[in-house]
């Protein structure tokens, strides 16, 4: 796309929307006044008499008004297709399949006076403007002769005209023809000749006459903007159609209530949007209201098939509201439902095993709801019925199942499929209800998993809903839930570690929630109760603690978000007068800052901000109990330096400031102040 072009194409992009704007504005205020209009009794009259006209109007007409539109359209974005092709297209030439091309010059579309060659030839031809012409690839270089109208390309551009001589190998080419070209519109030849390269088609006479000028209109930015304009209109005018004709009829309901019984069906149905329709004709029956309303010859397909499913032993059904599903223990047999009118039954089989068989069948495989049935049959005729019923008989074969010589009745199960139920079977006791309501056994050992806990020296215990957690400080140890009915154990160790040992456990580093506590044992036994106390006895030993002789009783801390909110709410002064370190450090580069001249001390709730002007010097904020300078300095040009610092440039709020500084030392206190004395002097 040229500047030229894009130009035009920003300035109808801007008149589009503009007149949209308008256009919107508009249609809203005449539908506004319409409804006011009909609300407040002024089209009584009118209302009335189009009442009259509906008795007698059918909801044909109204259909083909709406399927005209649609055609209309439809013709419209069909046209537009073809315009981008023909745009798109005519760089391409081939020899048998016509590349049409739009003219758009009058130098071809006569013959002028002096030149004589068209008199004298009879050369008849001519291509009038915006002509929608048939090329094809040009032949060979010595196949083209006198008086051939060619397509060349010069400067990017395609220009349609006559050969009108021809130059031979010589001394100045010799190894090619020239061309001299020329349109018969035109009193002169080009200014210069043609090589054979440049020449891409040859035109041969056929022609369609002025549809160019439409197609050169569709190719441009407001053939593109008028068609969104066409689509839009057709998008919108049922809608507003619907508003107002619903108002209407309400309207009518109050001034003629006695004649509300007499309202005609076809007025009602022409006040539904059009594509209403697709909704009302969706079938909404469940499996059996189906089977009930088909033909004979389906109900006897599925009686052949279930009487074959009814042999099968300890076969049970799971009824939901489109299917049937059939399964012995958890093997998937078979599964029926309706499609259209015909019955289909889908096979716990490999479709893959049966590629050159007899049967008729689709892999549906690919199809996430059937990937255990993935042998879809359609039941369509007795032949299909009976190979049904040949492969649950392979399916039982293979498997080992026993098919019983008489049909029996199914255990029926009802397919759950609502989220009530689901809430219903969720368990939201707390860890201390499921500990309480859980057998004599997890007790046990969940008791003497926590009388090693308990031991290690200085732990502390925190309380959630769902879980028990034990910390040393703030070294995590063992986090403590109940899975179903099965306690587990989460430990802080390394599931890598113990990759070829003797215990058995799940890695579980992957979930964030348990990043600290990465392997999970499921103490589902005595053994797996001892190994979860010889892991346990490791991280005391690897992380330096110590174990008493006796279990302590530990004051157990009782998790809340209430708490957390609490310590939240903390402000930088009321933090700072609960850390005396953190206050220290920070009075002493408080003492720098307050030397420079100019300098703005601005006080947040949980921070302090320093700026020279505009300029952002410093922030200070405690986090825990420690003081964290961020400083106005890019961080990536101090990486090979001897200060320790955090990059938070990608968080937004401190895009401004994106040095972290963790001032937990004297020496920090001092890189700090080099860092901020070389803001000030930068």
């Amino acid at each position: 796309m040229s500047g030229y072009d894009l130009y035009v194409f920003i300035l109808c992009l801007i008149v589009f929307v503009v007149l949209t704007g308008l256009s919107a504005i508009m249609i809203t205020t005449i539908v506004r006044l319409t409804l006011k209009l009909i609300t407040t009794g002024v089209e009584d009259d009118t209302i009335k008499e189009e009442y009259l006209k509906t008795q007698n109007k059918t909801r044909k007409c109204k259909g083909i008004d709406y399927i005209l539109s649609l055609l209309l359209c439809l013709i419209l974005c069909v046209v537009f297709a073809f315009s981008l092709w023909v745009g798109f297209s005519e760089n391409s030439f081939s020899e048998n399949i016509p590349t049409l091309k739009v003219v758009n010059s009058a130098s071809m579309s006569k013959k002028h006076e002096k030149n004589t060659y068209l008199i004298q030839n009879n050369l008849n031809d001519h291509i009038q403007t915006f002509d929608l012409i048939f090329t094809y690839k040009a032949p060979g270089e010595f196949e083209l002769e006198l008086y051939d109208v060619v397509v060349y390309e010069v400067d990017d551009t395609l220009i349609v005209h006559r050969i009108v001589g021809i130059e031979e190998p010589n001394s100045t080419h010799p190894e090619e023809r020239w061309f001299l070209c020329q349109g018969d519109a035109v009193e002169n030849p080009d200014r210069f000749p043609v090589r054979y390269s440049q020449i891409k088609g040859i035109y041969r006479g056929q022609r369609i006459p002025f549809v160019g000028s439409f197609i050169t209109f569709m190719q441009s930015p407001a053939g593109w903007l008028c068609i969104l304009l066409v689509i839009a209109t057709f998008v919108l005018t049922p809608v507003m159609e619907k508003v107002i004709e619903t108002a209407k009829r309400t309207r009518y309901l109050i001034i003629c209530p006695q004649e509300e019984s007499a309202i005609s069906e076809n007025f009602v149905e022409d006040l539904k949007f059009p594509f209403d329709s697709f909704s009302s004709r969706r079938d909404k029956r469940d499996f059996n209201q189906k089977l009930a309303d088909s033909n004979d010859n389906v109900k006897n397909r599925y009686d052949t098939v279930m009487d074959t499913v009814r042999r099968i032993a300890e076969a049970r059904v799971i009824e939901g509201k489109k299917q049937r599903t059939y399964k012995s223990g958890n093997l998937p047999i078979v599964r029926l439902n309706f499609r259209g009118k015909t019955l289909n039954a889908y096979l716990g089989l490999n479709p893959s095993d049966y590629v050159d068989s007899k049967y008729i069948y689709t892999d549906v495989s690919d199809v996430k709801t059937h990937a255990n049935y993935p042998m879809r049959i359609k039941l369509s005729s007795d032949r299909q019925a009976r190979w049904t019923c040949e492969l649950l008989t392979e399916l039982c074969a293979k498997n080992g199942i026993v098919l019983l010589d008489e049909p029996q009745e199914t255990q029926v199960e009802v397919a759950e499929n609502s989220f009530a139920y689901l809430k219903d079977k969720r368990d939201n006791r707390t860890f201390k209800e499921r500990l309480k309501a859980s057998s004599d056994v997890v007790k046990n050992r969940y008791q003497t998993i926590t009388e090693l806990l308990y031991r290690v020296n200085g732990v502390r215990v925190i309380d959630a809903k769902r879980t028990e957690t034990f910390k040393k400080g703030n070294t995590p140890i063992a986090k403590l839930t109940i899975k179903g009915k099965t306690l587990n154990a989460y430990l802080g160790l390394n599931p890598s570690d113990y990759v070829d040992s003797k215990y058995i456990y799940t890695d579980v580093s992957g979930v964030k929630i348990h990043a600290n506590y990465p392997m999970r044992v499921k103490i589902s036994s005595d053994r797996q109760a001892r190994w979860t106390c010889e892991l346990i006895t490791e991280i005391v030993n690897k992380r330096g603690l110590a174990l008493l002789e006796k279990p302590i009783i530990v004051d157990k801390k009782e998790f809340s978000f209430i708490d957390l909110k609490k310590k939240k709410s903390k402000t930088f002064k009321s933090r700072l007068r609960l850390s005396p370190i953190a206050k220290e450090r920070y009075d002493e580069i408080k003492k720098t800052l307050s030397k420079i001249d100019g300098i703005r001390r601005i006080d947040g709730k949980f921070n302090v901000t320093y700026k020279l002007k505009s300029k952002p010097i410093v922030k200070f904020a405690i986090r825990g109990k420690t003081l964290n300078a961020y400083l106005g300095l890019n961080p990536k040009n101090y990486e090979k330096t001897k200060y320790i610092f955090t990059d938070v440039s990608s968080v937004k709020k401190y895009q401004n400031y994106g040095m972290r500084v963790k001032v937990s030392s004297s020496r920090q206190v001092k890189w700090t102040i080099e860092l901020i004395t070389a803001i000030i002097s930068g």
